[in-house]
């Protein structure tokens, strides 16, 4: 399945993105083919991510991905000019606010199991 946003432009030769998306229905083998192929809002697409694997994230968080200049953030270098000495040092900022996203929500739904009486929706 293609990816279901737009991108401002194709990203540089050579350039390595490191994130996909994978819909459930992508990873479910005995899904019924003449199922309706509409996304339904309810679904969780999943990023895939060098460092925390397949990062799932909900329809709001996806909302906010899927804008014009969410996307930009692609072709900005979260390290600057660091990857001129270090060139294992490539990331950029699309990539980072995926980890940071992941991360917060990670820790959300820590707080929730852990201290339900915070009463975090």
């Amino acid at each position: 399945m293609a990816p279901e946003f737009n991108w401002d432009s194709d990203p540089e030769e050579g350039d390595e993105v490191r994130t996909e998306v994978a819909d459930d229905h992508d990873r479910d083998h005995d899904h019924d083919e003449d199922a309706d192929p509409s996304p339904r809002i309810s679904e969780i697409r999943r990023f895939r991510d060098v460092i925390y694997d397949y990062m799932p994230f909900g329809h709001a968080v996806c909302a906010v991905i899927d804008t014009k200049q969410f996307q930009r953030l692609r072709h900005i270098k979260q390290l600057g000019t660091s990857y001129y000495v270090w060139p294992g040092a490539g990331h950029n900022r699309f990539e980072h606010c995926l980890g940071v996203a992941h991360l917060a929500q990670t820790l959300v739904k820590h707080l929730q199991q852990c201290q339900p009486e915070l009463g975090i929706t």
